[in-house]
């Protein structure tokens, strides 16, 4: 799932831009529908139709981008990044990354993908 490059809306906008600035620290959806003022669900219905992505989903997407710029930009301890980005496991972790990326995070990291 790309998210979709056409306009988003104002409000969508803003928690997107919001999400990218906290992505180390917990992000619950009833935190982020209540800065747009809409209900929960019309909220990641709204969400979902404008990104592509639920808001759970656009999170995690997020959050491996910013994993993937860490491993080859830092030397910082995979375990640490995962734990930084908010992921409850360091096998969850990897298991998302792999899904995302198609290689483990160590692998990602030596191979230098870009």
């Amino acid at each position: 799932h790309a998210v979709r490059t056409h306009r988003m809306s104002r409000d969508i906008e803003a928690v997107c831009g919001f999400i990218e600035r906290h992505l180390t620290e917990p992000l619950r959806i009833q935190e982020l529908s209540a800065r747009t003022g809409y209900a929960e669900y019309y909220f990641s219905r709204k969400f979902k139709r404008e990104t592509g992505l639920t808001p759970a989903e656009y999170i995690r997407k997020k959050r491996l981008e910013k994993a993937a710029a860490l491993l080859l930009t830092t030397g910082r301890d995979i375990k640490q990044i995962g734990t930084d980005l908010q992921f409850c496991s360091q096998s969850y972790f990897t298991d998302c990354f792999r899904k995302e990326f198609g290689v483990s995070p160590t692998k990602y990291r030596k191979e230098g993908k870009a």
